[in-house]
Protein backbone atom coordinates (compact mmCIF):
# COMPACT_ATOMS: atom_id res chain seq x y z
CA UNK A 1 0.00 0.00 0.00
CA UNK A 2 1.57 3.49 -0.68
CA UNK A 3 2.33 6.04 1.93
CA UNK A 4 0.68 9.00 1.79
CA UNK A 5 3.04 11.76 4.03
CA UNK A 6 -0.02 15.44 4.24
CA UNK A 7 2.39 17.85 3.32
CA UNK A 8 0.07 20.72 3.22
CA UNK A 9 -3.25 20.62 5.36
CA UNK A 10 -6.20 23.02 4.70
CA UNK A 11 -4.99 26.02 3.36
CA UNK A 12 -8.52 27.83 2.74
CA UNK A 13 -9.33 30.68 0.37
CA UNK A 14 -12.63 32.23 0.85
CA UNK A 15 -14.27 34.77 -1.17
CA UNK A 16 -17.97 36.33 -1.77
CA UNK A 17 -18.30 38.81 -4.68
CA UNK A 18 -18.28 39.01 -8.33
CA UNK A 19 -16.89 36.69 -10.43
CA UNK A 20 -16.03 34.48 -13.61
CA UNK A 21 -16.65 30.68 -13.33
CA UNK A 22 -15.66 29.83 -16.44
CA UNK A 23 -12.47 32.30 -16.01
CA UNK A 24 -11.98 30.89 -12.75
CA UNK A 25 -11.89 26.97 -13.72
CA UNK A 26 -9.90 27.68 -16.46
CA UNK A 27 -7.31 29.40 -14.58
CA UNK A 28 -7.09 26.76 -12.26
CA UNK A 29 -6.26 23.94 -14.98
CA UNK A 30 -3.85 26.67 -16.63
CA UNK A 31 -1.77 27.17 -13.32
CA UNK A 32 -1.76 22.99 -12.35
CA UNK A 33 -0.93 22.19 -16.14
CA UNK A 34 1.97 25.07 -16.08
CA UNK A 35 3.15 23.38 -12.24
CA UNK A 36 3.17 19.96 -14.51
CA UNK A 37 0.08 18.59 -12.91
CA UNK A 38 -2.46 16.36 -14.60
CA UNK A 39 -5.92 17.28 -13.87
CA UNK A 40 -8.34 14.67 -12.11
CA UNK A 41 -11.77 15.29 -11.27
CA UNK A 42 -13.04 13.18 -8.40
CA UNK A 43 -16.38 14.85 -7.69
CA UNK A 44 -18.72 17.28 -9.68
CA UNK A 45 -21.99 17.64 -7.88
CA UNK A 46 -24.41 20.74 -8.31
CA UNK A 47 -27.76 21.70 -7.33
CA UNK A 48 -30.10 24.42 -8.64
CA UNK A 49 -31.84 25.90 -5.75
CA UNK A 50 -34.17 29.12 -6.16
CA UNK A 51 -31.71 31.03 -3.82
CA UNK A 52 -28.97 30.19 -6.42
CA UNK A 53 -26.69 27.80 -7.58
CA UNK A 54 -24.47 25.22 -5.21
CA UNK A 55 -21.76 23.06 -5.89
CA UNK A 56 -19.30 20.82 -4.52
CA UNK A 57 -15.93 19.73 -7.05
CA UNK A 58 -13.18 17.78 -5.61
CA UNK A 59 -9.81 17.46 -8.22
CA UNK A 60 -7.61 15.57 -7.21
CA UNK A 61 -4.62 17.07 -9.88
CA UNK A 62 -1.35 14.10 -9.57
CA UNK A 63 2.17 14.93 -10.85
CA UNK A 64 4.90 11.87 -11.16
CA UNK A 65 7.99 13.33 -9.95
CA UNK A 66 9.64 9.31 -10.62
CA UNK A 67 8.57 5.86 -10.76
CA UNK A 68 8.66 5.29 -6.98
CA UNK A 69 6.98 9.29 -5.61
CA UNK A 70 4.10 11.83 -7.41
CA UNK A 71 2.89 14.44 -5.56
CA UNK A 72 -0.99 15.08 -5.01
CA UNK A 73 -3.42 17.64 -4.53
CA UNK A 74 -6.75 17.70 -2.83
CA UNK A 75 -9.05 20.97 -4.13
CA UNK A 76 -12.36 21.13 -2.37
CA UNK A 77 -14.03 23.57 -4.35
CA UNK A 78 -17.45 24.63 -3.00
CA UNK A 79 -19.95 27.59 -4.09
CA UNK A 80 -23.06 28.85 -2.52
CA UNK A 81 -25.99 30.75 -4.13
CA UNK A 82 -24.23 31.42 -7.12
CA UNK A 83 -26.25 33.58 -9.42
CA UNK A 84 -25.57 34.78 -13.08
CA UNK A 85 -25.60 38.50 -13.12
CA UNK A 86 -24.90 41.12 -16.43
CA UNK A 87 -22.33 43.74 -15.46
CA UNK A 88 -21.32 46.53 -17.46
CA UNK A 89 -17.72 47.13 -18.52
CA UNK A 90 -16.22 50.02 -20.11
CA UNK A 91 -20.11 50.19 -21.38
CA UNK A 92 -19.97 46.72 -22.63
CA UNK A 93 -22.23 43.67 -21.15
CA UNK A 94 -20.49 41.01 -19.31
CA UNK A 95 -22.08 37.77 -17.66
CA UNK A 96 -20.23 37.23 -14.70
CA UNK A 97 -21.01 35.30 -11.37
CA UNK A 98 -22.01 36.36 -7.53
CA UNK A 99 -22.12 33.92 -4.97
CA UNK A 100 -19.71 32.81 -2.45
CA UNK A 101 -16.86 30.20 -3.12
CA UNK A 102 -14.61 28.37 -0.93
CA UNK A 103 -11.35 26.53 -1.59
CA UNK A 104 -9.72 24.15 0.61
CA UNK A 105 -6.25 23.05 -0.10
CA UNK A 106 -4.68 19.56 0.86
CA UNK A 107 -1.04 18.71 -0.52
CA UNK A 108 0.39 14.94 -0.37
CA UNK A 109 3.59 13.09 -0.95
CA UNK A 110 2.60 9.55 -2.07
CA UNK A 111 5.29 7.09 -2.08
CA UNK A 112 5.59 3.80 -3.87
CA UNK A 113 2.20 4.36 -5.52
CA UNK A 114 2.73 1.18 -7.52
CA UNK A 115 3.07 -0.98 -4.52
CA UNK A 116 6.18 -2.95 -5.88
CA UNK A 117 8.00 -2.61 -2.37
CA UNK A 118 5.07 -3.86 -0.16
CA UNK A 119 4.85 -7.33 -2.19
CA UNK A 120 6.96 -8.70 0.26
CA UNK A 121 8.43 -8.23 3.87
CA UNK A 122 12.01 -7.97 2.89
CA UNK A 123 11.05 -5.92 0.29
CA UNK A 124 9.08 -3.35 2.73
CA UNK A 125 11.91 -3.29 5.01
CA UNK A 126 14.87 -2.28 2.15
CA UNK A 127 11.79 0.36 1.41
CA UNK A 128 11.82 1.42 5.13
CA UNK A 129 15.68 1.99 5.44
CA UNK A 130 16.40 3.30 2.39
CA UNK A 131 13.49 6.25 3.32
CA UNK A 132 14.66 6.88 6.13
CA UNK A 133 18.57 6.75 5.75
CA UNK A 134 19.82 6.87 2.47
CA UNK A 135 16.86 9.20 0.28
CA UNK A 136 16.21 11.64 3.13
CA UNK A 137 17.18 14.53 1.43
CA UNK A 138 15.74 13.99 -1.66
CA UNK A 139 12.20 13.51 0.13
CA UNK A 140 12.29 17.30 1.92
CA UNK A 141 13.46 18.34 -1.63
CA UNK A 142 9.89 16.64 -2.81
CA UNK A 143 8.19 18.47 0.35
CA UNK A 144 9.63 21.49 -0.47
CA UNK A 145 8.41 21.24 -4.07
CA UNK A 146 4.65 20.32 -2.38
CA UNK A 147 4.90 23.88 -0.32
CA UNK A 148 6.09 25.94 -3.56
CA UNK A 149 3.30 24.34 -5.51
CA UNK A 150 0.56 24.99 -3.30
CA UNK A 151 1.96 28.30 -2.22
CA UNK A 152 1.98 29.49 -6.09
CA UNK A 153 -1.75 28.08 -6.91
CA UNK A 154 -3.15 29.90 -3.53
CA UNK A 155 -1.43 33.47 -4.85
CA UNK A 156 -2.64 32.72 -8.56
CA UNK A 157 -6.39 32.03 -6.30
CA UNK A 158 -6.57 35.47 -4.59
CA UNK A 159 -4.90 37.38 -7.52
CA UNK A 160 -7.88 36.92 -9.65
CA UNK A 161 -10.37 36.66 -7.35
CA UNK A 162 -8.92 39.93 -6.48
CA UNK A 163 -9.93 41.33 -9.72
CA UNK A 164 -13.72 40.88 -8.95
CA UNK A 165 -12.98 43.59 -6.19
CA UNK A 166 -12.73 46.26 -9.17
CA UNK A 167 -15.43 45.78 -10.90
CA UNK A 168 -18.63 47.56 -10.48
Amino acid sequence: MPEKDKIVSGKKISYQGLFNMEELFHNIEKKLSNMGYLKVESANVEQVLESGTEFDIVLTPIKSLNRYARLEFRIDITGNKIKKVDVEIDEEKHEMNKGTVTFVIDGFLITDYSEHWTNSPIYFLLKVLFDRFIYPGQFSKYELEMKEDSESLIRELKSFLNLGKYIN
